[in-house]
């Protein structure tokens, strides 16, 4: 660059008069400013407008190369814009330029002008016409083609009709009646359709003015068009990955000709919808303007594009960053491609060993009906299920038309391989009979494997075969043999496992689990009974579960109970704690970690409000010491009252929130109290087999509900009436040869 030199107010201008890269790029920043849009609309405009566009021009003899981007211009000496940096600009700098040419009749001449107008007019008659073909099934008559549409668009009566049609669409989308197809949004051209409804700015006009084309496409825009590649899928991932081996200047040009071959395409230039590409044998041709009649162009030989895409790998600047990582997931595919390809050449391999020993096996030990089933399971032991599958259904696709293979095994065949994976190879030179009847022999080991593995389970820690499984009474049951000592049965039932020395049916299985609850039923009734007779007074609340609050497995999670005569308290089971209420609605009384401190907390609460009950003195008496002393003196006394009715309203409020409390109370015990039972069949059936059980253990004929445990005790049970009967005999019922032996996790 010559010492000193600078660009001059006039060549800036120059440069920025050209406009965009886009097609009537500098009418579309004049309609902005006729429009009145505020210097703000107009910068946001112009970033939008320009986008990454590089331009090269001849000032005064000398190259200049001017590059636009998000962040102004920067123009600098020589092919390249940053390489000698002659002046920069920002966006607000850009505007100011803009506008002062616009306001002085230096932007543009009056016949260019005269046609801004309809030029966006057309423009945004092409962007409804699109948007109503992409979106709109049903167009109406008068929207049907673009002339209709900037024939509305030329009017204000027709813009109006246009924007009210735009707005119910954009409702129906809204509304999930119409999907997104196009990057245009109805919001987008009603803002285009309100700019031209805007009243327009007239701005002084000349005859002529003059706007300069580009003289040279920059080193900036070849760099883009040789960093888009080859235009092939991968190609420049190719590209990179070939030069990166440090191949000779001559090798990688005769890549390059082969990767590229014969083609091009438009828009091959940043932000220039004029700009093309060819690339045949003599290398890459760039233009600019009409493919007939381009302004100007440059030819690049392929010894010119291989030093360059060099000189670009090795300054880090072939790849963006987001191509960085687009390079790195494209390596793990090659990578995870070439093992599979590896795989396939081993499998291969293997197959084909596989081929010829079957192949040898039938040849040497078919019976005349069958292969032996041990030579059968040693071949798909030898070479896996998957190898041995391979290699049969590989000969049955490929002989679809031979009708001594079953259609059953056709089929199956044509599920394991496609086409594509058909091996000539692989074909096995076996009778077809022989053959398909070996094929059954395959499928039917694997079927067998499969059962084999559906079929075992884990009860207690012990690996187990299932033997039978079924539901009663809303409980599950299930048997299972155990592997390692066949001699032990477990049976799970709901979240309990118990062993047998032998193998029980369904009836034994059912009683016993019966018998099981019977006796914790009978356990927990004489602890009961007990503690009476220690002389401890039972104060315990009866807790009943509502079933209504399972949880998906079964098991509840909402105890109630009574506290008073219309009092009731409930235990809700929250995240590994219990809480109890005293109403709905309302925060908990109190949490506890485990469901028997919970209850256990509730008792000492029912036995305190017996005691506070009977202490509460009869509120209809009137009580002394509200009873205020009226002395000799009239003020004192008038202030004594005065004071009294001062504490009257708080009194009376929280007399309001009291009543209010046992409202709400009454009305959730109402509730609780009208809510079905749901496990009444079930209760019923127990309480039969519980009466069975009864009898089983010799109880008083006359008092079925009675139990003696020793001489010297009288002990009670309660009835399913709930009421309470003295037990007159027992005799304790002999040991099961059976255990529970934990619970089901």
């Amino acid at each position: 660059m010559p010492a000193a030199f600078y660009l001059s107010e006039t060549d800036l201008e120059v440069i920025i008069r050209s406009g965009g890269g886009q097609k009537d790029s500098r009418k579309r920043i004049y309609a902005k400013y006729t429009e009145g849009k505020s210097t703000d609309e107009i910068i946001a405009f112009l970033k939008k407008e320009y986008g990454q566009v590089g331009k090269g021009f001849e000032l005064h003899g000398h190259p200049i190369s001017v590059w636009f981007d998000e962040n102004g211009m920067t123009a600098g000496y020589g092919m390249q814009a940053a390489e000698s940096v002659v002046t920069t600009l920002s966006w607000d700098q850009i505007e100011k330029y803009i506008h002062a040419m616009i306001t002085y009749g230096l932007y543009m001449d009056a016949n260019e002008a005269a046609l801004v107008d309809k030029t966006e007019m057309e423009r945004v008659s092409y962007q409804i016409g699109y948007f109503l073909r992409d979106w709109i099934d049903d167009v109406p008559e008068e929207l049907n083609s673009i002339e209709k549409i900037e024939t509305l668009l030329s009017t204000h009566e027709g813009r109006e009709q246009l924007e009210s049609f735009l707005e119910d669409v954009d409702a129906r989308i809204s509304y999930g009646e119409l999907k997104p197809k196009t990057v245009k949004s109805p919001g987008y051209l009603l803002s285009e359709i309100a700019d031209l409804d805007r009243e327009r700015i007239h701005f002084p006009l000349h005859d002529t003015v003059d706007v300069r084309q580009e003289d040279f496409i920059t080193q900036d825009e070849i760099d883009y068009a040789l960093c888009i590649g080859s235009g092939f899928a991968d190609g420049k991932f190719r590209i990179y990955e070939y030069f990166m081996d440090l191949h000779n200047q001559k090798e990688n040009a005769d890549f390059l000709k082969k990767e590229y071959g014969i083609g091009g395409q438009s828009g091959a230039l940043p932000g220039n919808s004029s700009s093309n590409s060819e690339h045949d044998a003599k290398g890459i041709l760039l233009e600019k303007g009409s493919l007939l009649n381009p302004y100007t162009k440059v030819l690049l030989n392929w010894n010119v594009v291989e030093e360059r895409i060099c000189e670009l790998i090795y300054a880090d600047k072939y790849f963006s960053p987001q191509e960085k990582e687009e390079y790195k997931n494209y390596k793990k595919e090659q990578e995870k491609k070439a093992k599979e390809a590896e795989i396939t050449r081993l499998n291969n391999g293997i197959r084909l060993e596989c081929k010829q020993e079957i192949e040898k096996q039938i040849a040497e030990k078919y019976n005349g009906f069958s292969v032996p089933q041990n030579t059968v399971s040693e071949i798909v032991e030898k070479y896996g299920i998957d190898c041995v599958k391979f290699v049969l259904a590989n000969t049955i696709v490929q002989a679809w038309k031979e009708g001594r293979f079953s259609l059953r095994n056709k089929e199956w065949a044509s599920s394991i391989l496609t086409e594509g994976e058909w091996s000539n190879t692989l074909i096995l030179n076996t009778h077809p009979t022989i053959l398909d009847g070996f094929t059954n022999q395959v499928r039917n080991l694997q079927h067998e494997k499969k059962q084999v593995v559906q079929e075992q389970l884990t009860l207690d820690g012990n690996l187990c075969i299932l033997v039978d499984q079924w539901e009663s009474g809303n409980v599950k049951y299930l048997i299972g043999n155990c592997v390692d000592d066949p001699d032990f049965y477990y049976v799970q039932c709901e979240n309990r496992v118990f062993e047998f020395d032998h193998k029980p049916d369904k009836v034994e299985v059912e009683d016993y689990y019966i018998d099981i609850l019977a006796e914790e039923d009978i356990d927990r009734h004489e602890a009961e009974v007990g503690a009476k007779l220690d002389g401890e007074e039972l104060q315990r609340l009866s807790w009943q579960v509502v079933h209504e609050a399972d949880d998906a497995f079964g098991n509840p999670t909402k105890w109630s109970a009574r506290l008073f005569s219309d009092v009731f308290l409930w235990i809700n089971k929250g995240n590994a704690v219990y809480s109890i209420y005293d109403a709905e609605g309302y925060p908990p009384l109190e949490t506890f970690e485990s469901l028997e401190d919970a209850m256990a907390w509730a008792d000492e609460l029912a036995a305190d409000g017996r005691d506070i009950e009977n202490s509460i003195p009869d509120e209809t008496t009137p009580d002394t010491e509200e009873k205020q002393e009226i002395g000799p003196d009239p003020v004192e006394n008038i202030i004594r009252l005065d004071n009294v009715l001062k504490t009257m309203p708080d009194k009376l409020a929280e007399a309001k929130d009291r009543l209010e409390t046992l409202t709400n109370q009454l009305e959730s015990a109402k509730i609780e109290v009208t809510k079905p039972f749901q496990q009444e069949e079930e209760l019923a059936e127990k309480l039969k087999r519980l009466a069975e059980l009864n009898a089983l253990l010799n109880m008083d004929e006359k008092g079925t509900d009675a139990l003696i445990l020793e001489d010297d005790e009288q002990p009670a049970i309660v009835n399913s009436d709930m009421a309470v009967t003295p037990i007159t005999s027992v005799k304790t019922k002999p040991m099961l040869k059976k255990k529970v032996v934990g619970l089901c996790l």
